[in-house]
């Protein structure tokens, strides 16, 4: 029995070991990015849902207005989802008459950006939050893989800014491992992962789905939207890796909207239309389970299996730790390896708290709203 287990245990850790390997595979092969002065002919749409944002979208809206692709050539439109707060009055104002704004009441996210995307006169859609700031060449640089590779659809890498306790700097550290995953999954065309705050695609290959998928799940409308791309369409996606690329969004301050958060991404992934991905998350989740399965062993096999548990956790930081140090160069933000104990620890309860909660039907809040999955 003590060997089964030890097989068992050394199998799921040799796959683990295949998994990040292929990931750090597919980083590597992405191509790095240095965005020129030529500027693109592509007319874009850059897409907003905006709930209660009053602290956040003035920062926002005057970050994409400062782009330096041709104003003639790029509209932004915002949809307000019901605001509460003084969003309505910020939209309002002067310096912002040249955005094209939307009100809806009723409905989540993604009925927002539905209403967003029937109103488009850009054949190329850029979606961003509105808690978040891009670089004056982010436009051209997304433009880039549509006109040079013909890409339908452009993922691109998203930046947690200002860490400054535990919390954000877990965030930080896990954003960039997820963007590390997000480029070597598409380049490999075995997984496929989002993030609205930084994703594009054509009009036409989006009039094409009609809409997005899953709308009674309140969140994933980036990762649905991406999987019904990927189904046919898998080899025109591409993630931009380019520093002018990068959009920086703010922190959650405090564990507790960090763990609602995380339960809403983790409400989604039963339902991944994208097998592949499914039996992803569930790998990962019943190798870190695995590893709990031989501490909880422990006084049935005189030790051993605390000994085994050992062995698995020692590869998975090895593996994690070079796999986060080459994301981190790109990022330039080596230093957050120095937080890269705790934020292991933390990710490994994420995982298992991402994979109970993912099998069951939850309620949990975003901002002010309750939401079943």
């Amino acid at each position: 029995m003590i060997y089964l287990l030890f097989f068992i245990s050394l199998l799921i850790t040799f796959r683990y070991y295949i998994i990040i390997r292929d990931y750090l595979d597919g980083w590597n092969a992405t191509p790095h990015y240095t965005i020129s002065d030529e500027q693109g002919g592509t007319f874009v749409s850059v897409v907003i849902a905006a709930y209660n944002e009053e602290n956040n979208i003035r920062a926002c809206l005057r970050s994409i207005l400062a782009n330096q692709y041709d104003p003639a050539l790029f509209e932004i439109i915002v949809v307000n989802n019901g605001s509460t707060d003084r969003t309505a009055d910020i939209l309002s104002e002067k310096e912002f008459a040249r955005v094209r704004v939307f009100d809806q009441i009723i409905g989540h996210k993604k009925e927002s950006l539905e209403l967003a995307f029937s109103k488009v006169k850009g054949s190329f859609i850029i979606c961003t939050d509105a808690d978040c700031r891009v670089d004056p060449l982010w436009i051209q640089s997304m433009v880039l893989h549509h006109e040079i590779h013909e890409a339908q659809v452009v993922l691109g890498p998203v930046e947690i800014d200002h860490y400054f306790h535990l919390p954000s700097r877990f965030q930080a550290f896990d954003m960039l491992a997820m963007m590390g995953v997000t480029a070597g999954g598409v380049k490999n065309q075995s997984t496929y992962l989002a993030n609205g705050a930084n994703m594009a695609f054509t009009r036409k290959i989006y009039e094409e789905i009609g809409q997005i998928p899953r709308k009674d799940i309140a969140s994933g409308d980036d990762i649905f939207l991406l999987h019904a791309f990927a189904k046919s369409n898998p080899d025109q996606i591409y993630f931009n890796r380019s520093k002018a690329g990068i959009v920086k969004t703010k922190a959650l301050t405090s564990w507790k909207d960090l763990i609602q958060q995380r339960i809403r991404w983790a409400s989604k992934t039963s339902s991944y239309v994208h097998v592949k991905d499914r039996w992803m998350a569930a790998f990962i989740f019943l190798f870190c389970l695995s590893i709990v399965i031989n501490l909880l062993l422990i006084p049935f096999t005189g030790g051993l299996s605390f000994f085994f548990a050992l062995f698995q956790l020692f590869i998975k930081a090895v593996l994690d730790y070079f796999f986060m140090e080459r994301v981190n160069e790109f990022f330039r933000l080596k230093h957050l390896m120095k937080y890269f104990i705790p934020s292991f620890f933390v990710h490994f309860c994420y995982v298992l708290l991402a994979g109970i909660t993912g099998l069951f039907k939850v309620k949990y809040r975003w901002k002010d709203k309750a939401i079943h999955r």
